[in-house]
């Protein structure tokens, strides 16, 4: 298991590097969305993640604010 949170980020490095983007620059895109995941997350107090803290941050416009940085389309709820 790995040890979190991964202050030099290599585990979101690892998992992108396994996964097979058609446009080069997708993988920049969801580097960005998994750091600010992980950024807020870290700045509980809690030593796990709930489904509550994942719907919390998408009710914030997490992922969405970065989608939106990086010209992609909306995030929401219902899409994961």
């Amino acid at each position: 298991m790995t040890t979190w949170p991964d202050p030099d980020n290599s585990a979101i490095d690892r998992y992108l590097g396994q996964l097979r983007f058609r446009d080069p620059t997708n993988r920049t895109r969801y580097r960005h969305i998994l750091l600010d995941f992980q950024e807020r997350v870290t700045r509980r107090p809690a030593s796990e993640v709930s489904r509550d803290d994942l719907e919390a941050w998408l009710r914030e416009g997490g992922g969405a604010r970065c989608q939106r940085s990086s010209r992609m389309k909306s995030c929401t709820p219902s899409q994961w």
